[in-house]
């Protein structure tokens, strides 16, 4: 059990990292922020609000990192349950693949702000 504990933890490490980053981009893509920030006037509304000429622009920055980090932690404790068999079976390069291959298409998801 001792020798299996560095693999689970390098895989919970991996398997974070890349949920984290897929689920960033899905967030930003699907307008799934835990919360929205209104700078303006210091203000928190939960889920997604739009800018509007009272509050000034909001930010969503902050709600898609909410949203990311609890659901990654969510679920690589859950895919901590999984038996140590498949864990091996996991390659630990998807700690850098993933996040590496989603920075083009979370570039294009901001393709609406360049104008």
């Amino acid at each position: 059990m001792n020798q299996t504990m560095p693999s689970i933890k390098l895989f919970a490490a991996a398997s974070f990292a890349a949920l984290n980053a897929l689920l960033y981009l899905l967030s930003d893509m699907f307008r799934w922020p835990m919360f929205s920030y209104f700078p303006a006037t210091a203000e928190l509304v939960w889920g997604w609000a739009p800018s509007n000429p009272d509050q000034g622009p909001a930010m969503y920055w902050y709600g898609w990192i909410a949203t990311s980090m609890l659901a990654s932690l969510l679920i690589s404790a859950g895919m901590m349950m999984l038996p140590a068999q498949w864990i091996k079976k996991i390659p630990l390069s998807i700690s850098w693949l993933v996040p590496t291959l989603l920075i083009p298409v979370l570039v294009y998801s901001l393709k609406y702000y360049w104008r």
